[in-house]
């Protein structure tokens, strides 16, 4: 059994930071190869097995940059650039996105697998390229989590408890097995329009759940209507007397309030349902989380450098930045080693 360290994303990151995760708008571009060169050769000491999905463009545009070629080439994995299928996505940048990220570790680890480079007992940790982390506070959780993550839970960095939909994903993993099970999954359900969930963080929530339980416990909700929930309500609700070319029969008149009357009730009706059905997700992810899931110390997350931003490592400020609410690290006392 080994330990594989799946390096995932740009070379060339765009986004926020830990200074700005409150801001979209203060996004910055940082360039991860020195970074990587660097982290990658320690893990290397810690007897982690690097590997690298880069796209087949940034390997052609950075092939000559010197901490690219400081990399293990042969442990380089060159994503080919792909059109697909859903037009849509050519203007939905989240949803495009959330699609590279899937097709990119799908490939890798079939690619993985199909070279008889790793086993199923194998444990894969996914890390975003543009991040840095304590390594020796990595190999300690999961050597102390080794025979829960052998068993197929996945470790990931904490939960959420007012927002059990929100899977941080910076850097998690699992066995081999469960791993390549979950992008599989999470690749084809949004290839074919057919996501659990349009946020990145809710689908792979659900579609972990979807792995442990059945699959028809967990509601698809898919990508969004093309009209928003404000425009729907605006016209089931407007004022009947405003509309032009009203019809002039009595019992059509009748017939057209009497539909718009049923029209809100079942809409209402729906609302109900799906506010129940919520409730009864967010229990359900609850246990989940409690059940399956591995979360990391506290101290590990403040380790963090994100886009050259390092995390805080004040746990009541950290809270603050993250919605004010309560997180689920592991145990206390783990957080002290």
């Amino acid at each position: 059994m080994r330990k594989i360290i799946l390096f995932q994303g740009a070379i060339l990151s765009k986004g926020r930071t830990f200074e700005s995760c409150q801001d979209s708008s203060k996004n910055i571009e940082y360039c991860v190869l020195e970074d990587i060169s660097k982290l990658s050769s320690k893990l290397e000491e810690k007897n982690f097995v690097c590997y690298f999905l880069f796209w087949e463009k940034d390997v052609k545009n950075f092939k000559n940059d010197i901490f690219f070629k400081a990399l293990d080439q042969s442990k380089i994995i060159s994503i080919p650039d792909i059109d697909f299928p859903r037009g849509k996505l050519n203007s939905n940048y989240n949803q495009k996105n959330k699609l590279f990220h899937y097709y990119a570790m799908n490939y890798g680890i079939t690619y993985l697998i199909s070279n008889n480079i790793v086993r199923d007992e194998d444990i894969l940790i996914r890390t975003r390229t543009d991040i840095k982390f304590d390594i020796k506070q990595l190999k300690h959780l999961v050597d102390l989590n080794i025979k829960d993550l052998i068993k197929g839970k996945i470790m990931n960095q904490y939960w959420m408890e007012s927002n059990s939909r929100w899977f941080i994903d910076f850097i998690f993993g699992g066995k081999l097995e469960v791993m390549f099970q979950l992008y599989n999954r999470l690749y084809k359900n949004c290839l074919n329009d057919n996501d659990y969930a349009y946020s990145v963080h809710q689908d792979i929530i659900k579609t972990i759940a979807s792995l442990y339980l059945p699959r028809f416990l967990i509601y698809k909700e898919k990508a969004p209507k093309v009209l928003s929930r404000n425009m729907i309500l605006n016209m089931i609700y407007c004022n009947p007397l405003k509309i032009n070319n009203k019809p002039k029969s009595f019992l059509l008149k009748i017939s057209i309030l009497l539909s718009r009357f049923f029209i809100r009730m079942i809409y209402s009706l729906s609302r109900i349902i799906f506010s129940i059905y919520v409730l009864y997700e967010s229990f359900l992810f609850h246990a989940v989380y409690d059940l399956f899931i591995i979360p990391m110390t506290f101290k590990f997350q403040s380790s963090i450098v994100w886009r050259g931003k390092k995390c805080t490592d004040n746990y009541k400020k950290f809270i603050l930045e993250n919605k004010k609410s309560e997180l689920v690290f592991s145990a206390y006392k783990q957080n002290l080693k």
